[in-house]
């Protein structure tokens, strides 16, 4: 649950700000792009390796 409500709030700022797909002009703030994709980094290994939330086991 926290992996989808972390992607899914995050990756929902790429879909809003545009009506085509998201990689065309005018492109993300690399500010925005580089925050998205480490937070989504961390959140993955935070569910991977059980930090702060319990363990997703494969």
């Amino acid at each position: 649950m926290f992996l989808q409500l972390v992607a899914g709030g995050h990756l929902l700022l790429f879909v809003t700000r545009q009506t085509r797909w998201f990689f065309q002009k005018p492109y993300p703030a690399k500010a925005l792009f580089w925050a998205i994709v480490i937070t989504q980094i961390f959140a993955a290994c935070a569910c991977y390796f059980g930090w702060l939330v319990p363990r997703i086991l494969l």
